[in-house]
Protein backbone atom coordinates (compact mmCIF):
# COMPACT_ATOMS: atom_id res chain seq x y z
CA UNK A 1 0.00 0.00 0.00
CA UNK A 2 1.32 3.42 -0.94
CA UNK A 3 1.58 6.20 1.63
CA UNK A 4 -1.07 8.93 1.36
CA UNK A 5 -3.61 6.58 -0.26
CA UNK A 6 -5.87 6.70 2.80
CA UNK A 7 -5.38 3.07 3.88
CA UNK A 8 -4.72 2.49 7.59
CA UNK A 9 -2.96 -0.60 8.91
CA UNK A 10 -4.91 -2.62 11.52
CA UNK A 11 -2.35 -4.50 13.62
CA UNK A 12 -5.00 -6.46 15.50
CA UNK A 13 -6.56 -8.16 12.47
CA UNK A 14 -3.54 -7.73 10.14
CA UNK A 15 -5.57 -5.99 7.45
CA UNK A 16 -5.81 -2.54 5.89
CA UNK A 17 -8.86 -0.31 6.43
CA UNK A 18 -10.08 2.54 4.18
CA UNK A 19 -12.30 4.96 6.26
CA UNK A 20 -13.87 6.91 3.39
CA UNK A 21 -15.22 3.76 1.68
CA UNK A 22 -15.58 1.72 4.91
CA UNK A 23 -13.69 -1.18 3.24
CA UNK A 24 -11.12 -3.70 4.50
CA UNK A 25 -8.27 -5.05 2.34
CA UNK A 26 -7.41 -8.68 3.19
CA UNK A 27 -4.42 -10.56 1.76
CA UNK A 28 -5.21 -14.14 0.71
CA UNK A 29 -2.49 -16.28 -0.95
CA UNK A 30 -0.57 -13.20 -2.04
CA UNK A 31 -3.61 -11.45 -3.54
CA UNK A 32 -5.64 -8.58 -2.05
CA UNK A 33 -9.40 -8.98 -1.63
CA UNK A 34 -11.66 -6.11 -0.59
CA UNK A 35 -14.48 -6.69 1.91
CA UNK A 36 -17.06 -4.19 3.17
CA UNK A 37 -17.06 -3.45 6.89
CA UNK A 38 -20.50 -5.04 7.36
CA UNK A 39 -19.23 -8.36 5.90
CA UNK A 40 -15.79 -8.38 7.50
CA UNK A 41 -15.29 -10.82 10.40
CA UNK A 42 -12.52 -9.66 12.72
CA UNK A 43 -10.20 -12.15 14.39
CA UNK A 44 -9.60 -14.23 11.24
CA UNK A 45 -6.34 -12.91 9.68
CA UNK A 46 -5.05 -14.40 6.46
CA UNK A 47 -2.46 -17.16 6.59
CA UNK A 48 -0.15 -15.30 4.23
CA UNK A 49 0.05 -12.30 6.51
CA UNK A 50 0.68 -14.55 9.52
CA UNK A 51 3.49 -16.34 7.69
CA UNK A 52 4.95 -13.02 6.60
CA UNK A 53 4.97 -11.84 10.21
CA UNK A 54 6.94 -14.89 11.34
CA UNK A 55 9.39 -14.75 8.43
CA UNK A 56 10.81 -11.33 9.36
CA UNK A 57 14.52 -11.40 9.98
CA UNK A 58 16.11 -10.08 13.14
CA UNK A 59 16.19 -6.27 13.13
CA UNK A 60 13.90 -6.04 10.08
CA UNK A 61 11.10 -3.45 10.21
CA UNK A 62 7.89 -3.74 8.22
CA UNK A 63 7.67 -0.73 5.89
CA UNK A 64 3.90 -0.22 6.13
CA UNK A 65 3.68 -0.03 9.93
CA UNK A 66 6.18 2.76 10.68
CA UNK A 67 8.52 2.87 13.66
CA UNK A 68 6.50 0.79 16.12
CA UNK A 69 8.92 -2.17 16.23
CA UNK A 70 11.93 0.01 17.07
CA UNK A 71 10.63 1.05 20.50
CA UNK A 72 12.52 -0.47 23.38
CA UNK A 73 10.68 -3.03 25.46
CA UNK A 74 8.48 -4.32 22.62
CA UNK A 75 8.70 -7.74 21.09
CA UNK A 76 10.12 -8.26 17.64
CA UNK A 77 7.56 -7.45 14.96
CA UNK A 78 4.95 -6.06 17.43
CA UNK A 79 3.56 -2.55 16.83
CA UNK A 80 3.16 -0.13 19.77
CA UNK A 81 -0.45 0.68 20.67
CA UNK A 82 -1.40 4.38 20.15
CA UNK A 83 -2.27 6.39 23.25
CA UNK A 84 -5.67 7.56 21.96
CA UNK A 85 -7.24 4.10 21.69
CA UNK A 86 -10.05 5.12 24.09
CA UNK A 87 -10.88 8.36 22.30
CA UNK A 88 -14.12 8.98 20.42
CA UNK A 89 -13.84 11.54 17.65
CA UNK A 90 -16.92 13.37 16.36
CA UNK A 91 -16.48 15.14 13.02
CA UNK A 92 -18.96 17.97 12.29
CA UNK A 93 -20.35 17.50 8.77
CA UNK A 94 -23.46 19.71 8.93
CA UNK A 95 -24.40 22.60 11.24
CA UNK A 96 -25.97 26.06 11.20
CA UNK A 97 -24.05 27.28 14.27
CA UNK A 98 -20.73 25.37 14.33
CA UNK A 99 -17.76 25.35 11.98
CA UNK A 100 -17.72 22.37 9.64
CA UNK A 101 -15.01 19.69 9.73
CA UNK A 102 -14.14 20.47 13.35
CA UNK A 103 -13.20 17.42 15.43
CA UNK A 104 -14.70 16.88 18.90
CA UNK A 105 -12.43 14.62 20.94
CA UNK A 106 -14.05 12.77 23.87
CA UNK A 107 -11.87 10.90 26.33
CA UNK A 108 -13.29 7.70 27.80
CA UNK A 109 -11.54 8.08 31.15
CA UNK A 110 -14.21 10.46 32.50
CA UNK A 111 -17.02 8.47 34.20
CA UNK A 112 -19.54 11.30 33.70
CA UNK A 113 -18.97 11.50 29.96
CA UNK A 114 -19.59 14.57 27.84
CA UNK A 115 -22.92 16.41 27.93
CA UNK A 116 -24.53 18.08 24.92
CA UNK A 117 -26.78 21.05 25.64
CA UNK A 118 -27.72 24.64 24.94
CA UNK A 119 -26.98 26.71 28.08
CA UNK A 120 -24.12 27.11 30.51
CA UNK A 121 -24.63 24.87 33.51
CA UNK A 122 -22.16 23.97 36.26
CA UNK A 123 -20.99 20.41 36.01
CA UNK A 124 -19.09 18.17 33.60
CA UNK A 125 -17.56 19.19 30.32
CA UNK A 126 -20.11 19.72 27.57
CA UNK A 127 -20.58 20.53 23.91
CA UNK A 128 -22.65 23.72 23.61
CA UNK A 129 -25.14 23.97 20.74
CA UNK A 130 -26.66 27.43 21.14
CA UNK A 131 -29.99 27.08 19.31
CA UNK A 132 -33.61 26.70 20.43
CA UNK A 133 -33.98 23.21 18.92
CA UNK A 134 -31.49 21.94 21.52
CA UNK A 135 -32.60 21.43 25.13
CA UNK A 136 -30.72 22.78 28.13
CA UNK A 137 -29.39 19.27 28.92
CA UNK A 138 -30.01 17.40 25.68
CA UNK A 139 -27.85 14.25 25.65
CA UNK A 140 -24.74 12.67 27.13
CA UNK A 141 -22.04 10.50 25.52
CA UNK A 142 -20.00 8.18 27.73
CA UNK A 143 -17.92 5.00 27.60
CA UNK A 144 -19.53 1.86 29.02
CA UNK A 145 -17.11 -1.04 29.07
CA UNK A 146 -15.62 -1.62 25.64
CA UNK A 147 -18.19 0.47 23.73
CA UNK A 148 -19.38 4.05 23.52
CA UNK A 149 -23.02 4.93 24.24
CA UNK A 150 -25.30 7.94 23.88
CA UNK A 151 -28.35 8.70 26.03
CA UNK A 152 -31.09 11.26 25.33
CA UNK A 153 -31.82 13.12 28.59
CA UNK A 154 -35.51 13.81 27.89
CA UNK A 155 -35.10 16.45 25.20
CA UNK A 156 -38.02 18.05 23.37
CA UNK A 157 -36.90 17.73 19.74
CA UNK A 158 -35.03 14.44 20.17
CA UNK A 159 -31.71 12.85 19.25
CA UNK A 160 -31.39 10.93 15.97
CA UNK A 161 -28.81 8.25 15.15
CA UNK A 162 -28.16 6.75 11.70
CA UNK A 163 -26.23 3.46 11.62
CA UNK A 164 -24.79 2.42 8.26
CA UNK A 165 -27.25 2.87 5.40
CA UNK A 166 -30.34 2.57 7.60
CA UNK A 167 -32.92 5.22 8.40
CA UNK A 168 -32.62 7.77 11.17
CA UNK A 169 -33.73 6.41 14.55
CA UNK A 170 -35.02 8.66 17.32
CA UNK A 171 -33.75 7.48 20.69
CA UNK A 172 -36.82 8.42 22.78
CA UNK A 173 -40.17 10.26 22.65
CA UNK A 174 -40.30 13.94 23.65
CA UNK A 175 -39.67 14.65 27.34
CA UNK A 176 -38.60 11.02 27.97
CA UNK A 177 -35.08 9.78 28.62
CA UNK A 178 -33.76 6.95 26.46
CA UNK A 179 -31.81 3.79 27.14
CA UNK A 180 -28.06 3.79 26.36
CA UNK A 181 -27.65 3.44 22.60
CA UNK A 182 -24.31 1.93 21.47
CA UNK A 183 -22.33 3.90 18.90
CA UNK A 184 -20.50 2.25 16.04
CA UNK A 185 -17.90 3.48 13.63
CA UNK A 186 -19.25 6.10 11.16
CA UNK A 187 -22.61 6.43 12.94
CA UNK A 188 -24.27 9.81 12.34
CA UNK A 189 -25.71 11.73 15.30
CA UNK A 190 -28.14 14.61 14.64
CA UNK A 191 -29.10 17.09 17.37
CA UNK A 192 -30.93 20.21 16.20
CA UNK A 193 -29.27 21.41 13.01
CA UNK A 194 -25.91 19.80 13.84
CA UNK A 195 -24.87 16.41 12.47
CA UNK A 196 -21.64 14.68 13.52
CA UNK A 197 -20.01 11.42 12.44
CA UNK A 198 -18.55 9.10 15.08
CA UNK A 199 -15.05 7.79 14.37
CA UNK A 200 -13.89 4.77 16.40
CA UNK A 201 -10.46 3.64 15.21
CA UNK A 202 -8.60 0.83 16.98
CA UNK A 203 -5.27 2.37 16.03
CA UNK A 204 -4.41 5.59 14.23
CA UNK A 205 -7.05 8.17 13.20
CA UNK A 206 -8.00 8.61 9.57
CA UNK A 207 -7.53 11.73 7.47
CA UNK A 208 -11.02 13.02 8.30
CA UNK A 209 -10.68 12.87 12.10
CA UNK A 210 -7.02 13.53 12.72
CA UNK A 211 -6.01 16.72 14.54
CA UNK A 212 -3.88 19.11 12.50
CA UNK A 213 -3.67 22.02 14.94
CA UNK A 214 -6.62 24.22 13.96
CA UNK A 215 -9.55 21.83 13.52
CA UNK A 216 -10.02 20.79 17.16
CA UNK A 217 -13.34 21.80 18.74
CA UNK A 218 -12.98 23.42 22.17
CA UNK A 219 -15.25 21.93 24.82
CA UNK A 220 -17.01 24.14 27.36
CA UNK A 221 -16.50 23.67 31.08
CA UNK A 222 -18.07 25.91 33.74
CA UNK A 223 -15.59 26.21 36.59
CA UNK A 224 -17.87 28.43 38.66
CA UNK A 225 -15.54 31.45 38.38
CA UNK A 226 -16.91 34.78 37.24
CA UNK A 227 -15.27 37.79 35.68
CA UNK A 228 -13.85 39.92 38.46
CA UNK A 229 -14.24 43.11 36.42
CA UNK A 230 -18.02 42.95 36.76
CA UNK A 231 -17.88 43.25 40.54
CA UNK A 232 -18.12 46.84 41.78
CA UNK A 233 -16.67 47.64 45.16
CA UNK A 234 -18.18 50.53 47.10
CA UNK A 235 -15.57 53.08 48.02
CA UNK A 236 -15.28 54.03 51.71
CA UNK A 237 -16.10 57.65 50.85
CA UNK A 238 -19.67 56.59 49.96
CA UNK A 239 -20.24 54.77 53.23
CA UNK A 240 -22.42 56.27 55.96
CA UNK A 241 -24.81 59.29 55.93
CA UNK A 242 -22.36 61.51 54.08
CA UNK A 243 -22.11 59.02 51.27
CA UNK A 244 -25.90 58.83 51.01
CA UNK A 245 -26.11 62.62 50.79
CA UNK A 246 -23.49 62.72 48.04
CA UNK A 247 -25.30 60.01 46.11
CA UNK A 248 -28.54 61.99 46.42
CA UNK A 249 -26.86 65.12 45.03
CA UNK A 250 -25.36 63.11 42.19
CA UNK A 251 -28.75 61.61 41.36
CA UNK A 252 -30.40 65.04 41.28
CA UNK A 253 -27.67 66.47 39.06
CA UNK A 254 -28.05 63.61 36.57
CA UNK A 255 -31.84 63.62 36.47
CA UNK A 256 -32.47 67.37 36.11
CA UNK A 257 -33.63 68.59 32.69
CA UNK A 258 -31.05 70.25 30.37
CA UNK A 259 -28.72 71.03 33.25
CA UNK A 260 -31.06 73.66 34.79
CA UNK A 261 -32.40 73.46 38.28
CA UNK A 262 -36.12 72.93 38.74
CA UNK A 263 -36.36 75.86 41.17
CA UNK A 264 -35.37 78.41 38.48
CA UNK A 265 -38.12 77.30 36.10
CA UNK A 266 -40.80 76.95 38.74
CA UNK A 267 -43.37 79.38 37.16
CA UNK A 268 -47.02 79.00 38.09
CA UNK A 269 -49.17 77.88 35.19
CA UNK A 270 -52.90 78.58 35.42
CA UNK A 271 -54.18 75.37 33.92
CA UNK A 272 -57.79 76.29 34.63
CA UNK A 273 -57.51 79.35 32.38
CA UNK A 274 -55.92 77.24 29.65
CA UNK A 275 -58.71 74.72 29.95
CA UNK A 276 -61.39 77.43 29.70
CA UNK A 277 -59.76 78.73 26.52
CA UNK A 278 -59.68 75.33 24.88
CA UNK A 279 -63.00 73.92 26.07
CA UNK A 280 -66.48 75.46 26.05
CA UNK A 281 -68.00 76.21 29.46
CA UNK A 282 -70.65 73.86 30.67
CA UNK A 283 -74.27 75.09 30.75
CA UNK A 284 -75.35 76.43 34.11
CA UNK A 285 -78.54 75.37 35.80
CA UNK A 286 -81.37 77.91 35.85
CA UNK A 287 -82.17 79.50 39.22
CA UNK A 288 -85.92 79.67 38.52
CA UNK A 289 -88.10 77.64 40.90
CA UNK A 290 -89.40 74.40 39.51
CA UNK A 291 -92.89 74.43 38.11
CA UNK A 292 -95.54 72.76 40.15
CA UNK A 293 -97.28 69.90 38.53
CA UNK A 294 -100.84 70.68 37.44
CA UNK A 295 -103.58 68.57 38.93
CA UNK A 296 -104.54 65.71 36.80
CA UNK A 297 -107.76 65.96 34.92
CA UNK A 298 -110.48 63.42 35.54
CA UNK A 299 -110.39 60.37 33.44
CA UNK A 300 -112.46 60.21 30.28
CA UNK A 301 -114.90 57.78 31.85
CA UNK A 302 -115.39 60.00 34.92
CA UNK A 303 -115.70 63.13 32.76
CA UNK A 304 -118.44 61.52 30.67
CA UNK A 305 -120.27 60.36 33.77
CA UNK A 306 -120.11 63.82 35.37
CA UNK A 307 -121.09 65.44 32.07
CA UNK A 308 -124.29 63.39 31.99
CA UNK A 309 -125.09 64.80 35.43
CA UNK A 310 -124.68 68.42 34.20
CA UNK A 311 -121.15 69.09 35.40
CA UNK A 312 -118.89 71.38 33.43
CA UNK A 313 -115.16 71.56 33.91
CA UNK A 314 -114.19 74.50 36.15
CA UNK A 315 -117.48 74.59 38.05
CA UNK A 316 -118.34 73.16 41.39
CA UNK A 317 -120.21 69.96 41.96
CA UNK A 318 -123.85 69.71 42.94
CA UNK A 319 -127.11 71.05 41.60
CA UNK A 320 -126.29 74.56 42.78
CA UNK A 321 -122.67 74.38 41.66
CA UNK A 322 -121.57 75.15 45.18
CA UNK A 323 -119.33 72.11 45.60
CA UNK A 324 -115.58 72.05 45.38
CA UNK A 325 -114.08 72.75 42.02
CA UNK A 326 -110.44 71.94 42.81
CA UNK A 327 -109.24 68.38 43.51
CA UNK A 328 -108.29 67.39 47.01
CA UNK A 329 -104.65 68.10 47.91
CA UNK A 330 -102.54 65.34 49.38
CA UNK A 331 -101.14 66.07 52.84
CA UNK A 332 -98.56 64.00 54.72
CA UNK A 333 -99.07 63.39 58.42
CA UNK A 334 -95.45 63.75 59.53
CA UNK A 335 -96.02 64.09 63.26
CA UNK A 336 -98.88 61.63 63.55
CA UNK A 337 -98.62 57.91 63.66
CA UNK A 338 -101.00 55.38 62.33
CA UNK A 339 -102.37 52.31 64.00
CA UNK A 340 -99.85 49.56 64.59
CA UNK A 341 -96.77 51.80 64.42
CA UNK A 342 -94.13 50.76 66.97
CA UNK A 343 -92.64 53.22 69.36
CA UNK A 344 -89.35 54.74 68.24
CA UNK A 345 -86.19 53.03 69.52
CA UNK A 346 -84.36 54.76 72.37
CA UNK A 347 -81.09 54.57 70.44
CA UNK A 348 -82.55 56.54 67.57
CA UNK A 349 -84.06 59.10 69.96
CA UNK A 350 -80.64 59.60 71.56
CA UNK A 351 -79.02 60.16 68.16
CA UNK A 352 -81.68 62.66 67.15
CA UNK A 353 -81.30 64.49 70.45
CA UNK A 354 -77.55 64.86 70.01
CA UNK A 355 -78.07 65.98 66.42
CA UNK A 356 -80.53 68.70 67.51
CA UNK A 357 -78.06 69.90 70.15
CA UNK A 358 -75.37 70.36 67.52
CA UNK A 359 -77.65 72.36 65.20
Amino acid sequence: MEEGSGWVWDSRDLVYFHPSSNTYAVSTNGEWSYVHATEFKPGEPSSAMADHRTELEEGEVRDDVGWGALIEGTERGQIATPVDIEVLRLVIISSDILTLHKVIMIDGTSPEGIQIGRDKVPGPTRVRLKEMAVSKTHAVIFRQGPEWCIVDLGSTHGTFVVSGSGAAERLSPPKHASQPHPLKHLDKITIGSTTVVAHLHPDWPCDACQINGDNMFELFQDTGKRDQTTEIEISPRYAGPRGSHEMSLLRKSLLKDNGHSATKNSVYVDRSALRRQMERPSSRRSASPPRLSEPSKPASFAARMLGKQGWVEGKGLGAQNDGIAEPLSVKANKDKRGLGDDEEDWRIRGKKKRWRELE
